[in-house]
């Protein structure tokens, strides 16, 4: 992420960043999502994920692998935790109007 943005303002400025990220139109190649990983314009926050599940491991031949059991994988990403209007009411920036946060949302959510 910090790649991409020092790449596409030219700076290490941080208003520079901040204005970019505050278009709501900001994505990066990261390993979360297919294609760009977008950045929430209020809050700065990249559209990670993570998945989790009960571990298993596979006993009978070394290495010893370990994976998620199928049955209890689950993966979660920013976009599905942290809603439009739940985003707005925990962090205030005046700077991103209702339009800028829903084309990020639209772009998130592809």
């Amino acid at each position: 992420m910090a790649k991409t943005i020092i790449e596409e303002t030219g700076t290490i400025d941080p208003e520079a960043w901040k204005a970019l990220l505050e278009t709501g139109t900001f994505g990066f190649e990261g390993p979360y999502n297919p294609g760009l990983t977008y950045v929430n314009p209020i809050n700065h926050m990249a559209d990670t994920c993570a998945s989790t599940g009960v571990i298993q491991t596979d006993t009978s031949t070394p290495p010893y692998n370990a994976s998620y059991d199928p049955s209890t994988f689950v993966l979660g990403c920013m976009r599905d935790v942290l809603q439009f209007d739940e985003a707005k009411s925990l962090t205030v920036n005046d700077r991103v109007d209702d339009a800028t946060l829903q084309a990020h949302y639209d772009l998130a959510n592809g």
